[in-house]
């Protein structure tokens, strides 16, 4: 993609200029996360938007490479498409994704000086966040995985009913979380400054945590973590205060988070009790797409009430907890048999959220042909989660944790519960 950029900086100045119109069936679907839809429906598109929308649909199937030639036969053929908001939110994506982060600065900057009309206050205010943090990397070296097949390791589950696994680095040795629903792997300041971490000072970054607190962050590169036998190499942490891992007046706290960055480059992960197994190169897959991958997070498509759905896989998630899309579709439904109840949330530092939610008892999902039952579903009626109004939900532990297998497959696009 570093040919199209250098192209785009001299095709056009900072000035507005008009977008190529996209199909608006494949827009909407694709807006809507519905990728296997997308796929199929695009196969009879003659229009040169074909490149883009099967280039998104392979961006999502964690295949950033194979997504960035299709954008770079689409510069190609159609140089007006370059003016889109959309074809430089993929460039920013795939740059991300393959951890080419002075691209990723690039694409981002570009879409901060053109498109701010075409971004919501919010978007623009995450793509300046954005910007802040792929400019304090993006002349460092990126994320290496040493190769590996087959590798298991202990994990138990801690307080949070949250799966940990050993994490060494600098001749230090502790708990991580293991979460594939964490964007940006994680750490403490002080727990940064002992493993030996690249702290690079000078941005100021700002982080909503799971807790829901904002934190002003720092960017830091872990120049080598061992987890079991595998050897990670220049990965990248956001540094959060001590405080803001810290719970119930320090009864509980998370040390760091090993994300998506690293969970994604995994293979295929089976979770278990007492042991996390990653796998690379597997074969003789039979299991359906359900399992589709944008903006640093899984989404998995889930059937309820005969209706395909996206919803965000939180492994590190205690609870499921279902938005106001959700609520909007099934409302007849819930407020006829829902009850009204408050939940309280604890975050860092003791303090606590309280909301009114409805309540649904047993209630049943199918991933593929599988059955799957939420004993108690929690609907926040009034807000959107933070995937905004396409997304319907948070998939969290009250599901996962029913079975003795979990398996995430970043390779082959499944999720899988024996």
């Amino acid at each position: 993609m570093k040919k199209s950029l250098l192209i785009i900086s001299t095709l056009f100045s900072l000035t507005a200029f008009t977008q190529v119109k996209l199909n608006p069936t494949l827009n909407e679907l694709a807006k809507q996360h519905q990728y296997p839809q997308l796929f199929e429906k695009n196969k009879s598109n003659k229009s040169n938007d074909k490149y883009y929308f099967d280039a998104l649909y392979y961006s999502c199937l964690n295949q950033p490479k194979q997504s960035n030639d299709l954008l770079k036969q689409l510069a190609v053929k159609d140089k007006e498409f370059l003016k889109n908001i959309e074809y430089w939110k993929l460039v920013n994506e795939n740059s991300v994704k393959t951890f080419d982060f002075n691209q990723a600065y690039k694409a981002s900057k570009y879409l901060v000086d053109n498109f701010k009309k075409d971004l919501t206050e919010t978007e623009y205010e995450e793509e300046q966040n954005n910007l802040r943090i792929w400019n304090a990397i993006k002349n460092k070296p990126i994320q290496r995985i040493q190769s590996f097949t087959n590798v298991s390791i202990p994990a138990h589950k801690d307080l949070a009913n949250l799966t940990n696994i050993e994490v060494i680095a600098n001749n230090v040795t502790t708990n991580f979380v293991f979460d594939t629903g964490a964007g940006l792997n994680c750490i403490t300041e002080s727990l940064a400054k002992q493993m030996g971490f690249q702290i690079i000072n000078g941005e100021t970054i700002k982080a909503i945590s799971f807790t829901g607190a904002s934190n002003e962050v720092k960017v830091g590169i872990a120049p080598k973590l061992t987890i079991g036998n595998i050897v990670i190499e220049n990965t990248i942490f956001l540094i959060f205060p001590d405080n803001a891992f810290t719970f119930g007046e320090g009864l509980y706290v998370i040390n760091g988070i090993i994300g998506f960055p690293v969970a994604k480059e995994l293979g295929t992960i089976t979770f278990e009790t007492d042991k996390l197994t990653f796998s690379k190169n597997t074969t003789n897959i039979t299991e359906n797409p359900n399992l589709f991958f944008e903006s640093l997070r899984p989404i998995v498509m889930l059937e309820y009430q005969k209706q395909l759905l996206p919803f965000n896989l939180d492994t590190g998630a205690q609870n499921s907890m279902f938005s106001k899309p959700f609520f909007d579709l099934f409302t007849k439904d819930i407020t006829a048999k829902a009850t009204k109840v408050s939940n309280t949330t604890s975050s860092a530092g003791a303090q606590q959220k309280t909301k009114e939610l409805y309540q649904l008892e047993n209630q049943t999902f199918k991933l593929n042909k599988q059955s799957l039952t939420l004993p108690k579903m929690l609907i926040d009626y009034q807000n959107n989660d933070v995937y905004g109004p396409y997304n319907y939900g948070n998939i969290g532990q009250d599901i996962l944790s029913q079975y003795k297998k979990v398996i995430i497959s970043f390779e082959h696009n499944y999720l899988k519960l024996d």
